[in-house]
């Protein structure tokens, strides 16, 4: 079992270290956040299959800071593609969480085997991964890849477009600039469709956030997607982007290396 932060945030394993449950106890306050946030990212990087947050150890201190576990729950759909799930909040801070419709980002349950079965519930319309070398013909084999996942899965030919364009840029990015096999994950859910790829050097200060003039690389990242980040893994980093996977137009925006997606309802 770990700890982290000052009032403490509890980490440990089931399900054959597949399954996180957190525990913060204390006052939440602007201090336990921040314990979160970190224990909530450090179990990511380990790509479990789900995330459960216990709150029943909590003390709410202000409404607002029950905001970092949406905040979270989107980090997390983003990468890995797992859920966060809360449960057994005491009665004030289930009334919060529901003033606060938290529920809209995230499954909240009234106890433990509530959740773990929330945990099993599938949440995606389809996924794919495949692991590419870092060769020149990388981008153009993604971009296959994820032209025919998106033409079965009924994404709309217009996102298609756009997340083709975007995973062409990742995986050709981390080819020029990484040199390590590279991995490309692919999750289409009721929504948004989701990039990802990961490769296997570690340090995320040479991605930065969008640049003035999106001229190639990220920059075309940063401006076709409906949001995108980075997240450092146990062995790497992962660099990811979001796509709605209907036809319509959005407002893209960019994302600070390690810093949580906007908040996207499921």
């Amino acid at each position: 079992m770990a700890k982290i932060g000052a009032n403490g945030t509890y980490i440990t394993y089931i399900a054959d270290d597949r399954i996180a449950i957190l525990r913060p106890t204390g006052p939440l306050d602007l201090a336990a956040a921040a314990g979160i946030r970190a224990a909530v990212l450090k179990v990511l990087s380990g790509v479990p299959r789900a995330v459960l947050t216990d709150l029943s150890g909590i003390e709410l201190d202000e409404d607002a800071y029950l905001t970092i576990f949406p905040a979270m729950a989107c980090q997390a759909n983003a990468w890995p593609g797992c859920p966060l799930i809360l449960f057994d909040a005491p009665p004030a801070v289930q009334a919060a969480l529901l003033a606060l419709r938290v529920h809209d980002y995230l499954p909240v349950c009234e106890t433990l085997a509530d959740a773990l079965a929330a945990a099993d519930r599938p949440t995606h319309l389809g996924t794919r991964t495949r692991t590419f070398a870092p060769e020149q013909q990388a981008p153009a084999e993604a971009r296959h890849l994820v032209e025919a996942c998106c033409t079965r899965w009924g994404v709309a030919a217009d996102a298609v477009a756009v997340a083709c364009q975007i995973c062409s840029e990742l995986v050709g990015n981390a080819v020029r600039h990484v040199g390590t096999p590279v991995q490309l994950h692919l999750r289409c859910g009721p929504s948004y469709l989701h990039l990802a790829v990961c490769d296997y050097a570690p340090g995320v200060d040479g991605v930065h956030s969008r640049p003035r003039v999106p001229a190639g690389g990220l920059g075309i990242v940063a401006a076709l997607a409906l949001n995108w980040g980075v997240t450092p893994t146990v062995d790497g980093k992962v660099v990811w982007a979001a796509v709605w996977r209907h036809a319509g137009t959005w407002e893209p925006a960019a994302a600070e290396p390690g810093a949580a997606p906007l908040l996207l309802p499921r």
